[in-house]
C-alpha cells in the first residue's frame, strides 16, 4: 500500500497508522530489511505531498536501519532514492554523485524488489541526471543522457521517465 502510494497522491493522513504499524512488526520481527523499504517508501509518498526535505530525512532513516544487516539490492534501491531526494533538496552535485553510485550498483537491485519498486531504476536514473546535468548547465550531457533514454531504451522506459525525460527537454528548449 506504502510503496505504490505515490502514484495514486494518496493521503498521508490515511498512510501514517499503516506505516506505524507495519513500521512496528518490521522492528518487533527484527526484519532490518523490511523496515527500510518501508521507510523508503513511506517517504516516497511524504514526496507527493511535497515535501523533499521530509522524503530525505526518510531516506536517511532507511539506511541507518539498513546498516543493521547489510543487503546489497536494499543498498542499491537506497542509493538510488537518495539520489532523487538530495536533488529534489537541490543539492546537484551532491545528487550527480550519487546518482553515479546508483548506476553503478544498480545491477545489484534484486528481482523481487524490481517488481516492488515497479519500473526500472536504471531509466529513472538516467532522467534524473539528465536533470541534474541540464539544472547544473551541463546541456551537452543532458541532451545526450536525453535522447538515449527517449530513443535507444523507448520500449523498455516507464511512462512516467517518459515524461520526465520530455520535461527536460522543454526545460531546456527555455534556457
Amino acid at each position: 500500500i506504502i510503496n505504490l502510494s505515490w502514484r495514486d497522491s494518496a493521503a498521508i493522513e490515511r498512510l501514517q497508522p499503516v506505516f506505524d504499524e507495519a513500521i512496528g512488526i518490521a522492528r518487533r520481527l527484527k526484519d532490518v530489511r523490511s523496515a527500510a523499504m518501508l521507510t523508503m517508501a513511506y517517504g516516497r509518498a511524504l514526496l507527493a505531498t511535497g515535501s523533499a526535505d521530509n522524503y530525505l530525512a526518510y531516506i536517511e532513516e532507511a539506511q541507518v536501519l539498513s546498516f543493521e544487516k547489510y543487503n546489497a539490492s536494499v543498498e542499491a534501491m537506497l542509493v538510488t532514492v537518495q539520489s532523487h531526494a538530495v536533488g529534489l533538496a537541490g543539492f546537484l552535485h551532491r545528487a550527480l554523485s550519487l546518482n553515479r553510485a546508483a548506476l553503478e550498483s544498480v545491477e545489484k537491485i534484486e528481482p523481487t524488489d524490481l517488481r516492488m519498486l515497479g519500473f526500472d531504476p536504471k531509466y529513472w536514473l538516467w532522467a534524473l541526471r539528465a536533470r541534474y546535468l541540464l539544472l547544473t548547465n551541463d546541456t551537452i550531457g543532458a541532451e545526450e543522457l536525453l535522447g538515449r533514454l527517449l530513443t535507444e531504451a523507448s520500449q523498455n522506459v516507464d511512462s512516467v521517465h517518459r515524461v520526465v525525460a520530455l520535461g527536460s527537454r522543454i526545460d531546456a528548449a527555455s534556457l
